[in-house]
């Protein structure tokens, strides 16, 4: 979590730079999950969090 934190810290103040900043785990049902750290929902998901497969299950999309 304070990884991911960072890196959604990382995407709001230089996102602009990139096209994707991306954070892709398993999630509980078994697929890969991705969350896309530069929208502003997710890192204040990120923020608040207290676990993080939570966030890949109500804030990911499934990776492709």
């Amino acid at each position: 979590l304070p990884k991911l934190r960072g890196l959604a810290r990382f995407a709001a103040e230089h996102g602009e730079r990139f096209h994707r900043i991306d954070s892709v785990a398993e999630a509980s049902d078994g697929p890969l999950r991705v969350l896309n750290l530069k929208e502003p929902g997710v890192q204040e998901a990120v923020a608040n969090a207290k676990g993080v497969r939570a966030l890949y299950d109500d804030h990911g999309r499934n990776y492709a």
